[in-house]
C-alpha cells in the first residue's frame, strides 16, 4: 500500500514537471523519499532524472546539481552500467555548459570505452565539446560514425533525429546540401516512429538552414526560397502547438526563434521582431531560462543592427544582452558568456562613436567589458584541455578555440589606438590575440626550459571533482616587455629593436619597442595588401610544393621594401632586431628586404618570434647564451644517402664542433631524439618535410623515416640551438589566433632557445658555406643572431662566387631567442 503510494505521488509529479509546474519539485523529493524507503531505486533515479531535466530546462543550475548529486548515490546503489552511462552524460553536459570542454571530451572518451549503455549519448555530448573547441572535423566525423551505426540497428532508433540535428549544424556552413539530407532524413525518421516534436525540430532547423544558405542567392541567377523554408517553419510550429509539454513549449520557442532569425537573415525586420517577440513570450511564460537568454541575444543583435541608424536602440540591445547574460549564468551556462560580453562591449564603443557628450564614459565601458569578455576567452581556451590530455592535442584544442574570437580582439586594439591613440594598451590587445596557445605552453616549462611535469587530480565519471586547470599564460604588457629588454640591454649591451606588425583588412601598422622609449612607436605602413597578399599566395605560401626564388619574384618582392622602412630611423646597424610577423607576413623573408639599400640582414642581427610575449618569456629563462648550448653537440648528415652536399656540409660543422658527423642509415629517427634530448647544440642536414593539414604533420627526413613536429610536442628538448639545414624546415601553416605552426614552434615548445630554418628550398653549395660560417661565428663567441648576420654577409661577398642574390644567402631565419 505504502509503495503504491510512492508510486502515484511520482506518477503526480512526473506530470506536473512534465507541464512545467514549480510545484512538481516538492512532490517529486518528497515521492523520491518514499521510493528510497521501500527500494524502488530504479524508479527513483528516473525521477531525479525527471527534476534535472525540469532545472535544465528552466535554468536552474543549484536546482539542477542538487539533483544530479541524489540521483549519483541512487546510481552508486545500483551499481548499473546504464545508470551510470547517464550519469557520465550528465557530468560531461555539466562540464560543456561551464566552458571545461577538455573536461567534457575527457569524461565521455572514458566512459565509452567500458559503456555498458549506449555510447551514441556520449558521443554526441563529446561532439559538441569538439564543435565548441573548433574542432568541428572530428567533431562531425565523430556524430558520422553515430549515424552509421544506428543506421545499421534493425528497425529505427529514436535517437538518429538527434543525431541528424547535431550533424547538420556543423555541415549548415561548409556543405548545406549534406545539412538538408541530414535533417529530412532526421524529420522522416521521427516521422516513422511517432515523435511529432522530433519531427518538429528537425524541420524547423531545415527551414533555418535553407533561409542561412539563401541570404545573397535570391534575385537574377538566384533561387528565392522563402516560400520553402517558411512553410517548413509553419509546419514545425503546427506539430508543436497542441502538445503542452514543458519539453514542446522549448522547441516551440526555439522555433519562433529560428523562424525570427531567419527574417534576419532576409533583412525583413519587422517580421524578425514579430517571430523574436512571440519566441520571447513562450519563453517568460514557461520560465524557460536558457531559450529565453538566446533569443534576447538575437534580439539585441537585431537592435545592434537598427541602433546604427538609431543610436537611441543602443541601450536597448544591451539591456537585452545584459538579461540574457545573468539568465545564462543561473543556467550555470557560462562557456559561451564572452560573447554576450562582446556583444555588450560593441554596444558601448559604437555608441560612444555616436553620442559625443557620452563618449569617455562609454568607450571606458567598452574597454571594461571586453576586458571581461577576453578573460573569459582565455578561460575557455586553457579549459580545452586537462592535465591528462596529450600536449599536441592540448595545442591542437588551444589553436582551435581562437577561430571565433578574432573581432574581440580587433575592437579592442582599435578602442585603444584608433579611437584613443594608446600605442601601449593597442600592444596589450594585439598580443592577447597572437600565439596564445604557444605561449601556454611554454608556460609549462620552468624558467630553465625544463617541463614541470607536475599532474593534477581529474575529474571522474561519477561526479567527482572537476578536473583542475592552470591560468592563461598571461600576454606582456608594455611596461613588462619594456623592462625586459632594459635587462637585456643592461647585461649584453646589446639594443633589441622590436618591429611588430599588425595586418587588417583595412591596413598594415609597425609598431616600433625598444626599452628606452617610452611609449611604443607605430607606422602606418603604405603599401597595396591586395598586391602583397596575391604575391605571397603565388611565391610564398603554395603549400605543399617547393618555393624559389626567381630574378622574376626577387623583382617584385624588392617593391615591398617599405615594409622595414622605419626600421631606418628605429635601428642603428649592428641592433638586433626582432622581427614579429603578424597574419601574412609570417613565413615572409622579411630579413632580405633593403633597409636604406642595404638587405637588413646583411644591416643587422635578426630574429623573429611569434609574439612579443613569447619573445618575453624566451628573455626571462635562467641558462641562456653559451649555456643553453653547453653539453656537447651533434651532426647528423644526408639520412637518406642522396645529397652529397649535406655529406660536405655535415663533414665541415662537425669538424668545427669537435665532434663525428652521424651520417646515412646510422642518422635515425632515435638518433635525431636522442640528439636533441642530450646535446646543447644539434645539427641536421637533410630533407624537409612539407605537407598540408595543421603544421604539425610537417618535418624531417632520416634514414628509417619522418620525425613530424608532433612527434617534438611533449619532449623534453635539452639542445640549446638547433640548426635544420633543408628545404622548407621553416615553413608553418598558419592557423586561428595568428598562430604559426611548424617544426620552429614544436623545438621551442620542448625548451630549444634558438632554431635556425630555411624558408625555401635552398642551394646545396651556398647552404653548406652559409651553416658553415654560422657554426664558426657561433664558436668564436657570437651569439646565434650575430652569427648569422655575420654569416650572411661572408656568403654575400664571396670572392667570384655571384652569391649576392638572396636565395642563397637569405633562405635562413633563426626563430627565438637571439642570444
Amino acid at each position: 500500500m505504502v509503495t503504491a503510494t510512492a508510486q502515484a505521488t511520482a506518477t503526480g509529479a512526473r506530470l506536473l514537471l512534465a507541464h512545467g509546474a514549480p510545484e512538481g519539485v516538492e512532490q517529486a523529493e518528497q515521492a523520491a523519499v518514499l521510493l528510497r524507503e521501500h527500494g524502488v531505486d530504479g524508479d527513483e533515479l528516473a525521477l531525479w532524472q525527471d527534476l534535472m531535466m525540469f532545472h535544465t530546462r528552466k535554468g536552474d543550475a543549484t536546482g539542477r546539481a542538487r539533483a544530479h548529486e541524489a540521483a549519483a548515490v541512487v546510481s552508486a546503489r545500483l551499481d548499473n552500467g546504464f545508470a551510470a552511462d547517464g550519469l557520465a552524460m550528465g557530468v560531461a553536459d555539466t562540464a560543456l555548459r561551464r566552458g571545461r570542454l577538455g573536461e567534457a571530451q575527457e569524461l565521455t572518451s572514458a566512459r565509452s570505452e567500458d559503456a555498458l549503455g549506449d555510447p551514441v549519448g556520449l558521443r554526441v555530448v563529446r561532439s559538441s565539446a569538439l564543435a565548441v573547441m573548433g574542432l568541428t572535423g572530428e567533431a562531425t566525423a565523430l556524430l558520422r560514425s553515430c549515424a552509421e551505426e544506428l543506421e545499421a540497428r534493425p528497425g529505427v532508433s529514436g535517437l538518429l533525429p538527434q543525431v541528424y540535428l547535431s550533424l547538420s549544424g556543423l555541415l549548415a556552413g561548409d556543405d548545406p546540401d549534406a545539412a538538408e539530407s541530414c535533417l529530412r532524413r532526421g524529420a522522416e525518421v521521427a516521422g516513422s516512429i511517432g515523435d511529432p516534436m522530433d519531427r518538429a525540430r528537425c524541420l524547423g532547423m531545415l527551414a533555418w538552414t535553407i533561409a542561412r544558405r539563401s541570404v545573397g542567392t535570391a534575385g537574377p541567377g538566384g533561387v528565392d526560397r522563402t516560400a520553402e523554408y517558411e512553410a517548413l517553419f509553419g509546419e514545425a510550429i503546427d506539430l508543436l502547438l497542441p502538445l503542452r509539454t514543458l519539453e514542446a513549449l522549448d522547441h516551440l520557442a526555439t522555433a519562433l526563434q529560428q523562424r525570427g532569425q531567419a527574417a534576419f537573415f532576409r533583412l525583413d525586420a519587422p517580421a524578425a521582431e514579430y517571430w523574436l517577440a512571440c519566441s520571447e513570450e513562450v519563453g517568460r511564460a514557461a520560465g524557460l531560462g536558457p531559450t529565453l537568454a538566446f533569443t534576447l541575444g538575437y534580439q539585441g543583435i537585431l537592435l545592434l543592427s537598427e541602433a546604427r541608424t538609431d543610436p537611441s536602440r543602443y541601450d536597448d540591445a544591451d539591456a537585452r544582452f545584459a538579461e540574457a547574460q545573468r539568465l545564462f549564468t543561473t543556467a550555470g551556462m557560462t562557456g559561451d558568456g564572452w560573447r554576450l560580453l562582446f556583444h555588450r562591449a560593441v554596444c558601448a564603443l559604437e555608441s560612444g562613436d555616436r553620442i559625443p557628450a557620452e563618449r569617455q564614459e562609454r568607450w571606458a565601458e567598452a574597454g571594461r567589458l571586453l576586458t571581461e569578455a577576453a578573460d573569459k576567452a582565455d578561460a575557455l581556451r586553457i579549459a580545452t584541455s586537462t592535465p591528462g590530455t596529450a600536449p599536441v592535442r592540448a595545442q591542437e584544442a588551444g589553436i582551435a578555440s581562437a577561430h571565433d574570437k578574432g573581432e574581440l580582439y580587433r575592437s579592442a586594439f582599435e578602442l585603444h589606438w584608433h579611437r584613443l591613440g594608446d600605442s601601449a594598451t593597442a600592444l596589450y590587445w594585439l598580443e592577447r590575440a597572437k600565439s596564445r596557445a604557444l605561449l601556454d605552453g611554454l608556460a609549462a616549462l620552468g624558467q630553465d626550459g625544463a617541463a614541470d611535469g607536475g599532474t593534477a587530480d581529474g575529474g571522474t565519471a561519477d561526479g567527482g571533482p572537476a578536473v583542475e586547470t592552470p591560468a592563461a599564460a598571461k600576454a606582456v604588457t608594455w611596461p613588462d616587455l619594456q623592462a625586459v629588454l632594459a635587462a637585456e640591454f643592461e647585461r649584453t649591451g646589446q639594443q633589441l629593436v622590436v618591429a611588430q606588425y599588425r595586418s587588417s583588412p583595412t591596413g598594415l601598422l609597425l609598431l616600433g619597442l625598444r626599452h628606452d622609449w617610452k611609449q611604443p612607436k607605430v607606422e602606418v605602413i603604405d603599401i597595396d595588401l591586395a598586391k602583397l597578399r596575391r604575391f605571397t599566395a603565388n611565391t610564398f605560401h603554395r603549400s605543399g610544393e617547393v618555393r624559389t626564388m626567381s630574378d622574376g619574384a626577387l623583382r617584385e618582392w624588392g617593391k615591398f621594401a617599405g615594409l622595414v622602412g622605419p626600421l631606418a630611423s628605429w635601428a642603428q646597424p649592428g641592433d638586433v632586431v626582432v622581427l614579429v610577423p603578424h597574419g601574412p607576413l609570417h613565413d615572409l623573408p622579411l630579413h632580405t628586404l633593403p633597409v636604406e639599400g642595404v638587405p637588413l640582414l646583411l644591416r643587422n642581427p635578426v630574429v623573429q618570434v611569434p609574439s612579443s610575449s613569447v619573445l618575453a618569456d624566451l628573455l626571462r629563462r635562467g641558462a641562456r647564451g653559451p649555456a643553453s648550448r653547453a653539453g656537447g653537440a651533434s651532426v647528423l648528415a644526408d639520412p637518406q644517402r642522396n645529397l652529397p652536399h649535406a655529406v660536405a656540409e655535415g663533414a665541415a660543422v662537425s669538424g668545427l664542433l669537435g665532434v663525428p658527423a652521424v651520417t646515412g642509415e646510422p642518422a635515425t629517427r632515435a638518433a635525431l631524439l636522442e640528439a636533441l634530448e642530450t646535446a646543447g647544440l644539434v645539427h641536421l642536414a637533410g630533407h624537409g618535410l612539407i605537407t598540408t593539414g595543421s603544421g604539425f604533420e610537417r618535418g624531417v627526413h632520416l634514414s628509417d623515416g619522418p620525425v613530424r613536429a608532433a612527434d617534438l610536442v611533449g619532449r623534453r628538448i635539452r639542445a640549446g640551438t638547433v640548426v635544420l639545414s633543408g628545404c622548407e624546415t621553416g615553413v608553418n601553416e598558419q592557423r586561428a589566433g595568428d598562430e604559426p605552426v611548424g617544426l620552429p614552434r614544436a623545438l621551442l615548445l620542448g625548451g630549444a632557445r634558438s632554431v635556425l630554418v630555411s624558408q625555401w628550398r635552398v642551394a646545396d653549395s651556398s647552404s653548406r658555406d652559409l651553416l658553415t660560417a654560422f657554426h664558426r661565428k657561433l664558436a668564436a663567441g657570437d651569439a646565434p643572431a650575430l652569427a648569422l648576420h655575420h654569416a650572411a654577409a661572408e656568403t654575400f661577398r664571396t670572392p667570384g662566387r655571384k652569391l649576392e642574390h638572396l636565395y642563397h644567402w637569405g633562405a635562413f631565419v633563426l626563430v627565438g631567442d637571439w642570444a
